[in-house]
């Protein structure tokens, strides 16, 4: 332990100081996770293993220490570490629907396999985008369905939401509503059929 202290004093680096960190912290979380009961032990199980895999990326990064120059360790650790985050970021792209002001209580999202004219979407920083409705529905492309993760923030008026799939006139529809309203099937119906005719018109 001395002399890791020591090597990590003497030879800081990216991955070194990060995963002491991890380590610190991961350490007694692990153990007191595997305390819990039920199911919640489970995430203590999946923190002693992120413990010991940041145990191995550390030595590794002490060995190459030792017989690499300390500015090219650490610039290459750099360009892994944002090749990671990256490719994590990429795989996890998103298109956000953000309602975040929006005041009424229903939101229609067209999955669109037809001739629509689609919703603009905007960038968001890295691979995400975004879609800011000022109507009561919204259409992105079907395909964009398997490359996104669709993910909603809901108004601040609402006290949390339901999303409901489902297929209407041929048209792939997600129904969002608030949970404090009373939805039934026939008015959820007739709301996307709304939204669907001032689509076709």
């Amino acid at each position: 332990m001395k002399e890791y202290i020591k090597s990590l004093i003497l030879k800081p680096t990216l991955f070194s100081i990060v995963g002491s960190i991890i380590l610190i912290l991961g350490i007694p979380g692990g153990l007191y996770g595997l305390t819990l009961s039920g199911g919640a032990s489970l995430g203590g199980v999946l923190i002693l293993f992120a413990v010991l895999v940041t145990a191995l990326v550390v030595a590794t990064d002490r060995y190459f220490a030792s017989i690499m120059k300390l500015r090219t360790l650490s610039l290459i650790e750099l360009i892994l570490a944002i090749a990671v985050i990256l490719a994590y970021t990429h795989d996890n792209k998103k298109i956000i629907l953000d309602l975040s002001d929006y005041q009424e209580n229903y939101f229609v999202l067209i999955l669109n396999e037809d001739d629509l004219q689609e919703s603009k979407l905007a960038y968001s920083f890295p691979f995400n985008k975004s879609l800011t409705p000022n109507l009561k529905h919204g259409i992105i492309e079907m395909q964009l369905k398997d490359k996104y993760q669709i993910k909603m923030n809901g108004p601040e008026t609402w006290t949390g939401y339901s999303m409901r799939p489902m297929k209407i006139n041929g048209f792939s529809i997600w129904f969002y509503y608030t949970r404090s309203d009373d939805f039934d099937e026939s008015m959820i119906k007739s709301l996307v059929l709304m939204e669907l005719k001032s689509v076709a018109n």
